[in-house]
């Protein structure tokens, strides 16, 4: 089984869900999302025996918006710092 969410930060929100399905009995592997704001969400996830699939990264949305001309560069440059203090575990 897989848990559907729309947007995924560090995945605390999804594992009280997944619990909640695995201690009726159901067996959840997998989580799907849309986005995925990439912080740290995988590693934790993985930690409890599930794989993430995300549709979207941050990064990526923010990258194409800018590169078609859509985020303008001061715009871009605080949403790409921010992912990386995500990243690094200090948002």
């Amino acid at each position: 089984m897989a848990v559907l969410e729309d947007l995924v930060t560090t995945g605390g929100s999804v594992l009280h869900g997944v619990r909640t399905l695995r201690e009726a009995g159901l067996v959840v592997e997998d989580v799907v999302v849309l986005v995925d704001r990439e912080a740290g969400a995988t590693d934790t996830l993985a930690s409890h025996g599930l794989r993430l699939h995300a549709a979207f990264r941050l990064s990526d949305i923010v990258r194409t918006l800018h590169d078609v001309g859509d985020l303008p560069d001061d715009t871009f440059a605080r949403v790409h710092a921010y992912v990386q203090n995500l990243r690094a575990g200090r948002e």
